[in-house]
C-alpha cells in the first residue's frame, strides 16, 4: 500500500509537470522497483507445491454455485479499483479543469482511508448473509459515487 501511495503520488507529479524527460524518469524509476523485488524474491526460501486433490477432479469449483456466484458478483464490484485506477485520472487530467497533481492525491487518499477503514469496515462481519449484505452496501455506495462523478460532468473545477 505504501508503494502505492508513493507511486501515485510520483504519477501525479509527473503528469502535472508533463514533460517527456518525467514520463521517462517514471517509468525508469518503476522498473527499477520490478528489479527491487525480484531481489527480494530471489532471497525467498523455495517452497514445494501442495499435492492437488486427485479424487474431486480439477473443476470441483465449477459445480458449487453459491461460491460461482460469489465469484462472479466479486468480478462486478472489481470494477471499482479500475476505475480508480484508469477511469478517474483520466476524466480529471482530460475534461476537467482541475490541477493534473489532484490525480496522484485522490489515489495517495483512497489508499490511507483503506489502511485505516478496513479494519473498522469489516469488523463484525462473520459468515455468508452478513458478508452478503456488506457487499451490497458496497455496492450502492460504489453505484451513488459514480453517480456523483457523472454528476459532475461540466462542474467548473
Amino acid at each position: 500500500m505504501l508503494a502505492s501511495t508513493f507511486g501515485a503520488m510520483a504519477a501525479g507529479a509527473v503528469v502535472q509537470i508533463d514533460s517527456d524527460f518525467a514520463y521517462r524518469a517514471l517509468i525508469l524509476g518503476n522498473s527499477l522497483t520490478f528489479i527491487g523485488s525480484a531481489a527480494v524474491l530471489v532471497k525467498l526460501p523455495k517452497l514445494e507445491p501442495l499435492p492437488s486433490p486427485r479424487e474431486e477432479g480439477r473443476w470441483i469449483a465449477l459445480k458449487d454455485k453459491p461460491y460461482m456466484a460469489f465469484v462472479v458478483l466479486d468480478g462486478i464490484m472489481w470494477i471499482q479499483s479500475e476505475v480508480l485506477s484508469y477511469a478517474l485520472p483520466l476524466w480529471v487530467v482530460l475534461p476537467t479543469d482541475a490541477p493534473r497533481w489532484f490525480v496522484g492525491l485522490a489515489i495517495a487518499v483512497n489508499t490511507v482511508m483503506v489502511v485505516f477503514l478496513q479494519i473498522r469496515t469489516s469488523r463484525g462481519i462473520k459468515g455468508g448473509t452478513v458478508a452478503g449484505r456488506a457487499t451490497r452496501r458496497a455496492g450502492l455506495a460504489f453505484l451513488i459515487g459514480m453517480a456523483v462523478i457523472a454528476a459532475a460532468s461540466g462542474v467548473p473545477g
